[in-house]
């Protein structure tokens, strides 16, 4: 019971809860789906056999014990961090200098690669880094041929624990003329959407999405690429989805905008594979330095979204 209870991730989970009051704003801080989030903290209580936090209309407040386990879990969260900034440091001088192969998918290779060469350069100054611009089924077969050694992609082996960076929200994508409000997935799903052909990440996820809500995604064009996709849209065929690391203001230009969708919010995991044999002390360190990048990025990508 004691080792289940202490693991990392859930005492993590549950500062993260104590500190922003509610599910929801503690979900978006550390980038998980909230129903994951709750089923966690439940299962902690499960455990120990008392509540944790007392759940009232306006969030969550801790327990006369839930105060204690947090007191606990916050010691060791920050002595976790300590650890993992003398083993970063420490991994900066043993390891030597080689190319590093990453593969990104499409949609993140248009944004992420400047600030990820910039904290990149800093984190492993005796590494080059080569960028491969690779969808997610050929990126796990560039890892399993050992041609990569590390791929960030999209979640497609249903297993939500699998090495996850981050999450992303996804959003509308339609002509400014048709309106700039936030949109019901229901409505999304129902505009001549211009999607990825079946079997892609994306459509996939989506499908998913609607199936469990009990509607069917209206395809009216299946299209494949990132830049197709904008172009359909432009000449007004139909809207499409992006994931909001893929939305700036160079993307979307002026005639487009990104919409919020609603009812319920969509977040799709983004995880980190490696090749067999891939150092752990490397995989260890960019999946740190990943992690940084996207989180500065979710926060530029939000400001970009809420002035659109």
């Amino acid at each position: 019971m004691l080792r289940d209870f202490l693991d990392v991730r859930r005492l993590r989970y549950l500062v993260a809860v104590s500190d922003s009051g509610t599910l929801t704003a503690a979900a978006r801080s550390l980038n998980i789906a909230q129903p994951a989030l709750s089923y966690h903290i439940k299962e902690l209580e499960r455990i120990i056999g008392c509540a944790l936090f007392e759940r009232k209309t306006n969030g969550m407040e801790p327990t006369a014990l839930g105060l204690i386990v947090v007191g606990h879990a916050v010691q060791i969260v920050d002595r976790i961090h300590e650890a993992e900034g003398d083993i970063l440091r420490r991994v900066s001088e043993d390891l030597g200098g080689e190319t590093i192969r990453l593969a990104l998918i499409p949609s993140l290779a248009s944004t992420l690669p400047p600030a990820l060469f910039k904290d990149f350069r800093k984190a492993f100054p005796k590494h080059s880094l080569h960028l491969i611009d690779a969808r997610s089924s050929f990126a796990r077969e560039l890892i399993q041929k050992e041609k990569a050694d590390l791929a960030v992609q999209l979640n497609d082996s249903g297993h939500l624990d699998e090495d996850m960076l981050t999450s992303e929200d996804l959003f509308c994508i339609t002509l400014a003329s048709q309106g700039t409000s936030p949109m019901t997935f229901a409505e999304v799903a129902a505009s001549n959407l211009i999607l990825p052909a079946q079997g892609n990440p994306l459509r996939v996820f989506l499908e998913e999405a609607a199936r469990e809500k009990e509607f069917s995604l209206c395809v009216d064009m299946e299209v494949d690429g990132f830049e197709p996709r904008k172009r359909m849209i432009r000449a007004g065929l139909g809207t499409t989805v992006f994931g909001a690391f893929s939305i700036s203001p160079e993307v979307l230009d002026s005639d487009l905008v990104a919409r919020r969708i609603l009812e319920p919010e969509l977040r799709r995991p983004i995880v980190l594979l490696s090749r067999p044999g891939f150092p752990e002390g490397l995989k260890f360190k960019a999946r740190t330095v990943l992690r940084k990048v996207f989180a500065d990025l979710s926060c530029n990508q939000k400001a970009v979204t809420a002035s659109r």
